[in-house]
This record gives structure tokens, sequence and C-alpha cells, in this order.
């Protein structure tokens, strides 16, 4: 999924075809307009259609990023140590498809 502004790609969303999330950006100039949440909301419908779950995994120290997840009903299933080359762990995440 994309994002575009004035025709310039601004936020992005990959979704694996297990319904797992990827990767998801939002160009720091663009961030904190919504654009992260219409991503998630977006890939939430259309992957509901296939699939009763979204999981994805977030650095513990992203903080923000937890809460934008949260917002979205995802909640911490997992937490993976040393996840990182740099040391750092995840929260394994998921929500529900189904509304």
């Amino acid at each position: 999924l994309v994002a575009e502004s004035g025709g310039r790609i601004v936020g992005f969303l990959m979704v694996e075809d297990t319904g797992h999330i990827y990767n998801i950006a939002v160009d720091p100039n663009y961030q904190r307009q919504g654009i992260g949440s219409q991503l998630l909301q977006t890939a939430r419908q259309s992957i509901g259609k296939t699939y009763q779950k979204l999981r994805l995994e977030v650095r513990v120290s992203e903080v923000r990023t937890q809460r934008l997840y949260e917002k979205h009903d995802f909640n911490v299933v997992e937490t993976i140590e040393g996840y990182h080359d740099d040391g750092e762990g995840v929260h394994v995440m998921e929500c529900s498809t189904v509304t």
C-alpha cells in the first residue's frame, strides 16, 4: 500500500501474503497527520478478506509506534529479546481483521 501527497510517495505499508506486516513507514515531514493510521486501516480491511489476523514486530524502544498500533487494536502477544543485531528486542503484536 502507498500513501501519496501531490504525486509524491509519503508513506507505505508492506504486507506479506500471510497477513504479516513486514514494513510501514511515513516520511518524517508527513508524520502525525494520520497517514500511518490510514495505511493500517486499509491493510486491515483488505487483508481481512483473506486472513483473520494481522501480525507485526516493533522495537521495544519504539513506544510511540506501539501506541499507534494499540489505537488500531494491536496487542502484544510475545516479546523476543535480542531480535535485532544491536541486541534490542521486539514486541510481536497482533490484531484481528474481523470487526
